[in-house]
């Protein structure tokens, strides 16, 4: 299912020939919805009528509300039709536009979210902002009707007012980014130490993640706080990881029957969740739990990240190996239902005995455990969960315990009516999920996951790069859109991981081709950080901005560090490296302020200010035994500031030519810019290891 049927027998508005699943999901509206396009202005122009903008996406639960309450009510249609133009806008092809008017919204009500709903001139200069509103006022929420009209009288009676306060919003919005392109700064020594504690005062120490809900997954935030365990030499920031990536797995947050992370939790426990599942949530949950097992060698975390993989496998690949966007929070017109049971279900569908187990061991109540987001109240239903005091070994006994249940159970859920599937396939998401999975490949040591990465990475380059230009959005044979700064971030971040996967060099230099491209079509030479959008894309009134601050998956300016550094350090590329001192530094202020919005941006920083290394594993003969002993022991040793990588004689750059032995497998281990002496058996490494955890 790709829109909503026409169940009011419309003519569809102009919609019906975009490609995007949300906009054809608005189709159908009595609204004449038009597409974000420079004729759309163009009529607002010459009609001098108002801009209604509604940007959203297509397993957005709220947005779907809106349109039942007021997109597709008739009097609601008449207004905007007679007094508006009104833009539909899908924040996952354009995020630029996105970012732009979200900002506006930040600022003029203090906070954001979609559907996001912004009113400007024929110039797209905006003056009023707001998120989800009613058709009708209630519980203090103002209803759209009402500000529709209000707006359209100022329109008609208070030309100049209005022009005069979007010109005002424009003016504010660049002043305060000039002025941001303006500081530069230093960073405190002690900034790891700092941000450790503003962290850990925020955790929330018998639930884990962070105090009051809704509570969000945020990886990269949990993946700093594993570095500055390192950095710090505090053990209570690894517990803080550990806890909530359990809390997590326990939590309703995870979907126990299926697999994969819902969007976010909205009580403190984690239990009930917003229910969409988004594939870069996967992406950046599984290089957390896989670098949580690297580092701590506990089976649950594997098990965890292999979860992960199967749910994206079956739910989000499609047949050529490129993952879909998401799966909504809403079935046959209702949040959860597809994921919610009832007691009487369960016994209906199991073995009695196999009933009170997963009954028992799901936290079940005959009256529901689950609470409807809207009216707080309990409906009969109850969504799987495991109980927070559950201790590791406990959860394990669960799992292996009930996964024949799950199997079981899984196959009966899979016959009722499916959420909606976005199947569009965003360039920057699916490098960032076949990074990850090239990550978990490395460290799992799987082969098959090794083939499937190569083969997704392949067919996403195919798919999204026409005639040497890159796209962001692909769906049905159809590419559209000039990539982002955070499409060319991710498929760097991609090529480097599979470099560090495979050890061949033609991933390493189609990471740095990327690299180069970041610089020359995103990076402000004048004042540091890269731009969101490229030299030939669209510009709004605002101009070409940045993004900084880290949201549900890390700013393209975090990712863009995070390569650049990596390979720059990899293949001794000083501008490289330049480059990302420059873009912290000027978000040093922002930084030392609020770290936690800059996690990954410190993560970069982390890894710059380190004691780095980079190890080779050499030898003439992959399949030599004691070779791979050597790399596998190496790497499930090693942090996320060691580069271990094999090296097979022709693979690596020049700068590492003579780290290599024709003879027999041997260690070499490079650090501060020089390499220590070959290590040659297993018992040398081991002791190597041991005097570095010494």
């Amino acid at each position: 299912m790709t829109q909503k049927s026409n169940t009011h027998a419309r003519e569809p508005n102009s919609l019906i020939y975009e490609v995007s699943p949300y906009l054809l999901q608005h189709a159908y509206n009595p609204i004449e919805w038009h597409s974000w396009n420079d004729d759309t202005f163009k009529k607002a122009e010459k009609l001098q009528k108002l801009i209604f903008l509604s940007i959203g996406y297509s397993t957005c639960h709220w947005c779907h509300v809106m349109e039942d309450e007021s997109f597709e009510d008739e009097e609601v249609a008449s207004i905007l039709n007679e007094y508006f133009i009104p833009i539909k806008l899908d924040r996952e092809e354009r995020p630029d536009i996105d970012a732009v008017y979200m900002e506006v919204c930040q600022a003029l009500t203090g906070h954001g979210g979609w559907p996001l709903t912004i009113v400007m001139t024929p110039a797209k200069k905006p003056f009023f902002a707001g998120t989800y509103f009613p058709k009708y006022q209630t519980h203090n929420r103002p209803g759209l009707l009402n500000i529709l009209l209000k707006i359209k009288d100022l329109w008609n009676n208070n030309l100049d007012e209005v022009v005069e306060t979007a010109e005002s919003i424009v003016e504010r919005i660049q002043l305060f980014h000039r002025q941001e392109q303006e500081q530069i700064s230093t960073i405190s020594k002690d900034i790891f130490y700092t941000t450790s504690h503003k962290i850990l005062d925020r955790y929330d120490r018998e639930y884990g993640g962070m105090k009051r809900a809704p509570k969000f997954p945020t990886p990269h935030l949990y993946m700093l706080l594993l570095r500055l365990s390192k950095k710090t030499d505090n053990s209570d920031c690894l517990h803080a990881v550990e806890h909530t990536a359990t809390a997590m797995r326990k939590g309703g947050i995870f979907d126990h029957i299926g697999h994969g992370f819902h969007r976010y939790s909205t009580d403190v426990i984690w239990t009930l969740p917003h229910f969409e599942k988004m594939l870069y949530d996967q992406a950046m949950l599984l290089f957390l739990y896989v670098e949580l097992f690297q580092k701590t060698q506990k089976d649950i975390y594997k098990q965890i990240a292999r979860e992960i993989i199967s749910y994206v496998q079956r739910s989000l690949m499609s047949d050529e190996g490129l993952f879909f966007s998401a799966e909504d929070a809403d079935s046959e017109g209702e949040e959860g239902k597809y994921y919610l049971w009832s007691v009487e279900e369960i016994y209906n569908l199991l073995p009695p005995a196999d009933a009170d187990t997963f009954l028992r061991e799901y936290s079940f109540s005959g009256d529901g455990n689950y609470h409807d987001e809207t009216t707080h109240e309990r409906n009969g239903k109850n969504i799987p969960y495991i109980q927070p005091n559950i201790d590791d070994d406990k959860l394990s006994d669960i799992l292996q315990k009930t996964e024949q249940i799950r199997i079981n159970l899984l196959k009966q859920r899979e016959l009722r009516i499916k959420p909606f599937l976005d199947d569009k396939v965003l360039t920057d998401w699916n490098a960032l999920f076949i990074a990850s999975l090239a990550y978990a490949a490395r460290v799992f040591n799987d082969d098959r996951l090794e083939d499937l990465v190569k083969k997704s990475f392949t067919t996403l380059e195919q798919t999204v790069i026409k005639n040497t230009k890159i796209y962001h959005r692909y769906r049905h044979k159809n590419i559209a859109i000039t990539a982002f700064l955070d499409d060319i971030a991710c498929l760097a971040w991609a090529s480097w991981e599979l470099f560090l996967l495979t050890s061949q060099k033609e991933y390493l230099l189609k990471s740095e081709e990327y690299c180069r491209l970041l610089i020359v079509n995103f990076y402000d030479s004048g004042h540091g950080g890269f731009y969101t959008t490229g030299i030939e894309s669209e510009q709004t009134p605002f101009g070409r901005l940045k993004q900084w601050h880290d949201g549900a998956m890390p700013s393209g300016n975090s990712i863009a560090c995070h390569v650049l550094a990596r390979v720059g350090t990899f293949i001794n590329n000083s501008e490289y490296i330049n480059i990302v001192f420059t873009t912290i530094y000027r978000q040093a202020e922002n930084i030392t302020q609020n770290p936690s919005s800059y996690a990954f941006l410190l993560s970069v920083l982390d890894y710059l200010t380190s004691h780095r290394k980079v190890i080779i594993v050499s030898t003439p003969d992959k399949s030599n035994l004691k070779f791979q002993q050597m790399y596998a022991l190496l790497l499930s040793k090693s942090d996320a500031n060691t580069t271990v990588i094999a090296n097979y004689g022709t693979n690596l750059p020049l700068l590492y030519s003579t780290q290599f032995n024709d003879a027999q497998p041997c260690v070499f281990i490079c650090e501060h810019y020089s390499c220590l002496r070959p290590l040659l058996t297993i018992q040398e490494v081991e002791e190597y290891i041991a005097e570095q955890n010494s």
